[in-house]
């Protein structure tokens, strides 16, 4: 207390001499009380310097000063003394006091300048430094690339919400809009979902791509599936990646008049064409398969349906008809492309590539695309554990612009399949000890039961779900599919 009454003998001499009293009073406060927020000052500034700028731990700080927690975060909170000796406005003690929360775990990412009276913090990668780093890296394993390399930002529960908050916060100090923090965190999500990813409670997730995973994961559990390893990158059909070409980007920025082309969108599908041409007569394989069976799969009757190590397409779906793979569409999946004007500039591209995949010089091309795909696929899959062999003509492969989307808000370049209803009879069931026999007895696993009709009536028929938009393509190629799948 010996500083404190230093300070009060000199208030009380600084008061004697300039007006020749000795009593001392400001504005009605004791020297009692005036001790007492002095102390409390002391207090306050020893707290605020320990914790911002020592970077201490509440704990810490506990036992250095003798003081409940609970105090110290009530100290935190009186911002006005904190501020006043930090040397900051008010803006500014609210992101430090952000930033010293969201890495309060991980103090060493962040470090005090006193010049600038702000931390130092990483920031974030931009999509194309990610991009760059995730080129050769496997789909499982995407994720765990990002917290090995940006540690500071990113964590092995992928959607952890601290790390959302870093993401919202630090873009946000680095002077993205609203918008462009929304799409990166959508950009973040889709290497979540590419890596396997379920979900955490926290945050939770509803799309597809997990219930695809979950059903996934149900299968390989029953010991004759697997999920293969180093598989590559999936249903690549270019390598625009590769030549630093960005569809997303190149479509934002001449949306936002960053910079004008004349015929814009022919000149792009143009150059996709020609990079798919290229890139289709040098390779003998599209990847597109789920799970393999790591041993051989027989019928009821000891026949083998599935030899070992074959490759299978999982969809827990129950219609006729859906999506197989998707090209092109990853500025949609991030939310990269989004405005109207966007959309436009996007669909009359895809558009371009659909019709020449359906005129007579794209023909071909369109053709060994679909083979490349389909060619060493033992089957499908589909939902309540129905095998579908992929031969005599018992699932139709065919390009098309419906995949999760909805055509009327913009088009896809996608692979779809058709189930053949006539071929049931050729279809299996897999035993995975849940579902029940006709004798009520449980379903053997990895054992396959030839299709019966109640089952058959799980798949959903539908009719002309290749759907076609006059006015959207021209009037041949709509009839060209209508002829063929109608």
């Amino acid at each position: 207390m010996g500083i404190f009454k230093s300070k009060k003998l000199n208030l009380l001499e600084e008061k004697f001499i300039e007006t020749g009293e000795i009593e001392f009073s400001e504005e009605g406060i004791s020297f009692d009380e005036l001790e007492k927020q002095n102390v409390e000052k002391k207090i306050i500034e020893d707290i605020a310097d320990d914790f911002f700028i020592k970077k201490e731990s509440i704990e810490y700080i506990s036992n250095k000063l003798n003081l409940n927690r609970k105090i110290i975060f009530k100290y935190l909170t009186k911002d006005s003394i904190i501020k006043d000796y930090l040397g900051v406005d008010g803006k500014t003690y609210k992101s430090i006091n952000e930033l010293r929360k969201i890495f309060y775990k991980d103090t060493e990412c962040i470090e005090w300048d006193e010049n600038k009276k702000m931390y130092s913090y990483p920031s974030f990668p931009t999509t194309e430094e990610i991009e760059t780093l995730l080129t050769n890296v496997r789909r499982d394993r995407k994720y765990s690339a990002l917290y090995n390399n940006y540690p500071c930002l990113f964590k092995r529960n992928k959607r952890n919400k601290n790390t959302l908050n870093k993401i919202d916060l630090i873009m946000s100090l680095d002077g993205y809009t609203k918008n462009e923090i929304r799409k990166y965190k959508k950009y973040i999500d889709s290497i979540s979902f590419s890596s396997g990813y379920g979900g955490k409670e926290d945050v939770p997730i509803t799309t597809k791509e997990t219930e695809i995973d979950s059903y996934e994961n149900r299968l390989t559990n029953l010991s004759c599936f697997e999920k293969p390893i180093n598989k590559g990158r999936e249903s690549m059909i270019h390598n625009l990646q590769q030549v630093q070409y960005k569809l997303g980007d190149t479509i934002v920025n001449h949306a936002q008049k960053k910079y004008k082309r004349k015929n814009f969108s022919d000149k792009q599908s143009e150059f996709i064409i020609n990079n798919i041409i290229d890139y289709i007569s040098n390779t003998e394989q599209i990847i597109k398969y789920d799970i393999i069976a790591s041993k051989i799969v027989k019928d009821v009757n000891e026949k083998v349906v599935i030899p070992k190590n074959s490759k299978i397409e999982v969809k827990d779906i129950s219609k006729q008809s859906s999506y197989l793979a998707e090209f092109l569409a990853s500025p949609l999946k991030q939310d990269l492309i989004s405005s109207d004007d966007e959309k436009k500039y996007y669909n009359k591209i895809i558009t371009n590539i659909y019709e020449y995949f359906y005129s007579e010089e794209g023909h071909e091309l369109r053709e060994k695309i679909i083979d490349l795909i389909i060619d060493d696929l033992e089957g499908m899959i589909i939902a309540n554990n129905i095998y579908i062999p992929n031969k005599n003509g018992n699932i139709d492969f065919y390009l098309s612009y419906k995949g999760r989307n909805d055509p009327n808000d913009h088009l896809r370049l996608t692979i779809r399949y058709k189930i053949n209803m006539e071929n049931w009879q050729s279809f299996y069931r897999i035993g995975n000890g849940e579902w029940l026999l006709k004798n009520g007895k449980k379903s053997n696993k990895c054992v396959l039961y030839p299709l019966k009709e109640k089952e058959f009536l799980t798949i959903k028929s539908v009719s002309n779900d290749y759907i076609t938009f006059e006015e959207v393509l021209s009037e041949n190629v709509n009839k060209y599919i209508h002829n063929l799948f109608g």
